[in-house]
């Protein structure tokens, strides 16, 4: 991770304060190498994993050495290609990524950003025209915060470096914290504070002349393909990618951690990493949850199935005193993390780094393109008036098929009206919004209610496969959920990685005809049939996510009722000024008493316990901010 401040002009001095405080809020809780590089408009802090520091160069010391420099988090995958574009002989020991984006950067200036696939986020100061140049990944798998204020460019791995600063952050903003409250604050640009941001996800930043633009350089459109491919050779070639894009994350030895739920998408990562490294399964560590019936028995399907002896299955417990937990999160990102699924990572995260395993593979984000369900295939067909290819699609029997044809053509208004299950989770909402506890004027002041209403439009009305995937791909909840777990993750000295959503295998999928990704009631069609050799059957031809019945469903809800209503009260005690301004305390008053009375509305206890963790959340970070 890296911190880094660049002077655009002549007027006023770097506005570092301590870089001591800079490097250990960068930090975490492993060993690092430290590096520092500065000249009159730049400095530069660098902390690297000491695991990771041989094949980091090492900045360099004087002026006369190199004139782009470059500082990165993340790594960089198409090596290979870039190697050969770039006219050199490829040498894995001795091209590290750094070097790569210096040299594709001279060869081919601010295009080169299109050219590079990875995890990243990296900064790139070209000495001889004094230009800074901030990047993002087009997925937003690393996370990149900056301030520009007088000519004066900041910009940081995390936000808990800016803490550190002449100029400090100041006051989290209310509005913030009230879409914080709600469920809503996770946005591509905006943080708790007016003068720091993120760099949106396939941006690239470059302040020059005391100014400071901010340009897209990749947009996730929905491709379609007319190409005549053979029927298996989109197979094929998909799964030629999906192994490219777990083996490209592989370190040559060393432990590796795969999450594990037992499902399709951790169960693939888990199952190629296993057919990768077949000769050193032992290396391999697999982490589950166990919270419903089945999950012990899916988790384990895979390791069974090629052998994998480490097993680490954890049994979630709600926690009503999670002070030290948030207070780690907010040591490794400056502020609540905004995705629940941290926690989990964390616990994950906390063995690997006792077990010394510094690579954690993941299976998010298959659900939101290469492994959704594909059902809009119907609705494709449907617009355009393909009835007898919607027949086929559904049913070998073409009687069978006409009569499902007909059923679901009235069922959704043929095609005018698509039942789209996110519209559930709309309704829902609606429901919710009643015991939403913001205080009224607050509310109104920012529209927050209809935000709230609407914050899952964008997935509602998908025109095709490819515009649902799209849509869920550029939604702020994918890269804020990378950038929490990244973040966790590199608190610990670990890299967490994603290769379902490998920029290579994602634009390949948006290529592939609708035809292949869903088949005669069969949804992640093309994905099921790329693993075939990968995972049991019992995994890969799974008709839905259930694992069964909760463990204990009754008792854990009562539990975790019990456990909210006392934080309540404590809460009410002693709520940070903040905070008491922005809820109805009337309002929070009258659901505690709801629910010590039995009332057990399943919308009102969803929403009760979520107003809780929140409000404890954000009530424990002002506290330790202001401390």
């Amino acid at each position: 991770m890296f911190f880094a401040t660049f002077q655009s002009g002549e007027s006023s001095p770097l506005c570092i304060k301590d870089n001591k405080s800079i490097l250990k809020s960068i930090s975490g809780k492993g060993e690092v190498v430290e590096q520092t590089w500065s000249d009159r408009q730049l400095h530069i802090l660098q902390a690297v994993p000491a695991w990771k520091a041989t094949s980091v160069p090492k900045l360099p010391m004087n002026d006369a050495q190199e004139s782009v420099i470059v500082v990165l988090w993340g790594r960089i995958d198409n090596r290979e290609e870039l190697s050969q574009l770039l006219n050199r002989q490829y040498h894995k020991t001795e091209f590290h990524d750094e070097l790569l984006i210096r040299l594709a950067y001279k060869k081919w200036g601010e295009a080169s950003w299109k050219r590079l696939i990875g995890e990243f986020a990296f900064v790139l100061y070209d000495r001889d025209e004094r230009k800074l140049f901030a990047i993002r990944d087009p997925i937003g798998n690393r996370p990149l915060f900056y301030r520009f204020i007088s000519g004066e460019l900041t910009i940081s791995s995390s936000v808990s470096p800016f803490f550190h600063t002449k100029q400090h952050p100041g006051d989290p903003e209310p509005e913030w914290m009230a879409r914080y409250l709600i469920d809503i604050s996770a946005d591509h640009q905006r943080t708790p504070w007016k003068s720091i941001y993120k760099l949106p996800p396939g941006h690239a930043l470059c302040t020059t002349n005391e100014t400071l633009n901010i340009n897209r350089f990749h947009d996730f459109t929905a491709l379609s393909s007319e190409n005549d491919y053979a029927f298996d050779d989109w197979v094929q070639a998909y799964g030629r990618l999906l192994e490219e894009a777990v083996r490209c994350r592989l370190p040559a030895s060393g432990l590796i951690g795969c999450e594990s739920s037992g499902g399709l998408d951790s169960s693939t990562i888990l199952g190629m990493t296993a057919a990768i490294k077949a000769d050193t399964t032992d290396d391999i560590h697999a982490f589950g949850l166990s919270t419903m019936k089945q999950d012990p028995q899916f988790i384990l399907e895979t390791s069974h199935y090629h052998g994998i002896v480490n097993n680490h299955i954890l049994i979630p417990k709600y926690r009503a005193n999670q002070d030290e937990t948030l207070n780690l999160a907010f040591r490794a990102s400056g502020y609540p993390m905004e995705v629940g699924y941290w926690q989990h990572c964390e616990s994950f995260c906390r063995i690997c780094n006792q077990l010394n395993i510094r690579l954690l593979l993941s299976g998010f984000g298959g659900d939101e393109v290469v492994t959704s369900t594909g059902e809009e295939r119907i609705l494709e067909l449907m617009q355009n008036g393909q009835w007898w290819q919607l027949v086929y699609c559904l049913d070998n029997n073409p009687i069978k098929g006409v009569l499902r044809a007909f059923k679901i053509g009235l069922h959704n208004n043929w095609g005018k009206k698509w039942q789209n299950p996110v519209v559930k989770t709309v309704a829902m909402k609606k429901d919710a919004s009643q015991y939403l506890i913001l205080n009224a004027d607050v509310a109104k002041k920012w529209d927050l209610r209809s935000d709230y209403l609407h914050s899952n439009d964008f997935a509602v009305h998908p025109q095709s496969i490819n515009n649902r995937s799209v849509a869920h791909l550029t939604a702020p909840y994918l890269s804020t959920r990378l950038e929490n777990c990244a973040l966790i993750a590199a608190y610990y000295g670990i890299e967490y990685s994603c290769p379902l959503i490998d920029q290579r295998l994602l634009e390949f999928y948006l290529a592939t005809p609708s035809s292949e990704k869903w088949h005669r009631g069969i949804n992640r069609f093309l994905h099921r049939r790329a693993v075939e050799k990968l995972l049991p059957l019992e995994v890969q031809w799974k008709k839905d996510k259930s694992m069964g019945p909760v463990f204990n469903a009754s008792q854990k809800r009562e539990l975790r009722l019990e456990a909210c209503v006392n934080k309540a009260t404590l809460l009410l005690d002693s709520l940070h000024p903040g905070l008491a301004e922005l809820i109805d305390s009337h309002l929070l008053r009258e659901q505690v008493r709801a629910v010590q009375q039995g009332i057990r509305n399943r919308v009102l206890c969803y929403r009760f316990v979520r107003n809780i963790r929140n409000l404890d959340t954000l009530n424990t970070w002002l506290q330790a901010y202001y401390s």
